[in-house]
């Protein structure tokens, strides 16, 4: 491709609501830096993402990773107290280590995942194609 479009929603990362696919901000990032590792002219916009401090956080990231910026991870203190008067409260921009998973995890997820389209999709699919 001549240019890198990617909508970099936050609502896979760990603590969202809706998703709750538990991607660490620290993987978020880590899959920012494999698209700028692509060296291609880059369209980002955001999306997607219900905990406003991991939106903030993962953006911010984002941001970071695009203009080749190493960010440290403690947030600036001005911008704590700015982001906690809109109910935003994060000590650290990119949270705590990850927890390496077991492939008993995966199997899990996997099958809770299946369950979700078990319940969500596939009635709505059956349901086109009887019409």
């Amino acid at each position: 491709p001549d240019v890198l479009a990617t909508q970099l929603g936050a609502d896979a990362i760990l603590g969202d609501v809706v998703a709750n696919l538990r991607i660490s901000l620290r993987g978020f990032e880590r899959s920012v830096q494999r698209l700028r590792s692509l060296d291609l002219p880059w369209l980002a916009v955001g999306g997607g993402g219900y905990d406003m401090g991991n939106v903030g956080r993962a953006w911010t990231l984002a941001w970071g990773v695009m203009v080749e910026s190493d960010l440290p991870d403690e947030i600036p203190a001005a911008w704590a107290k700015r982001a906690a008067s809109h109910g935003v409260t994060v000590p650290i921009l990119r949270g705590p280590d990850e927890t390496p998973s077991t492939s008993e995890d995966a199997m899990e997820d996997l099958s809770g995942v299946i369950e979700q389209l078990r319940e969500t999709v596939f009635p709505i699919v059956r349901g086109v194609a009887k019409r």
